[in-house]
């Protein structure tokens, strides 16, 4: 089980081809183009996960989103709309989750940032994965972890139902 908290950009493990393209020259201009691609390339091949790839069960996604992730038209109004529509593609999966936190929560405990709880089969204990410019890294503490579940188990309080919040990706979807 992958939980994830987005407050600014959709999640790698559902980005569309395009998205993460105009994303990856956004946040890493002085790549050269080449290693862009190659970053594309692995984000897309990580998304294998939510198919099931290799005779796998899929892994399971419950996604959190700042309502500002359907705004922020990463790559224009038509990549973003292709991106929107993605969402509810796979929010449509019995497998994938995704809420939203709109605006009108106000201040919310996502407020932190980003962050992943990925969670493992027995006898492995989950891990919190943080992320930022230049790095990655795991927080294995179980304190660590368990305040990360209580700021996600907040998160899920404060974000519209599923249907609610795909009501309101397709309803920005269809302004842009």
């Amino acid at each position: 089980v992958v939980r994830c908290f987005e407050p600014s950009v959709v999640p790698g493990l559902v980005q569309t081809e395009e998205y993460a393209r105009a994303l990856l020259r956004g946040v890493s201009f002085d790549l050269p183009p080449d290693q862009i691609e190659d970053l594309v390339r692995v984000r897309l091949t990580r998304q294998r996960i939510l198919t099931g790839a290799g005779g796998r069960e899929p892994t399971r996604l419950l996604a959190v989103l700042d309502e500002a992730v359907l705004h922020r038209q990463v790559g224009g109004r038509a990549v973003m709309r292709a991106q929107l529509q993605r969402l509810v593609e796979v929010a449509g999966q019995g497998h994938v989750t995704v809420r939203v936190v709109p605006f009108t929560a106000g201040e919310h405990a996502g407020l932190c940032g980003i962050f992943n709880i990925l969670e493992f089969l027995e006898p492995h204990s989950p891990v919190v994965w943080l992320e930022n410019l230049t790095s990655s890294f795991f927080l294995e503490d179980p304190d660590d972890v368990q305040r990360y579940v209580a700021v996600f188990a907040r998160l899920l309080s404060t974000a519209a139902d599923p249907a609610a919040s795909v009501d309101l990706i397709r309803n920005v979807s269809r302004e842009m």
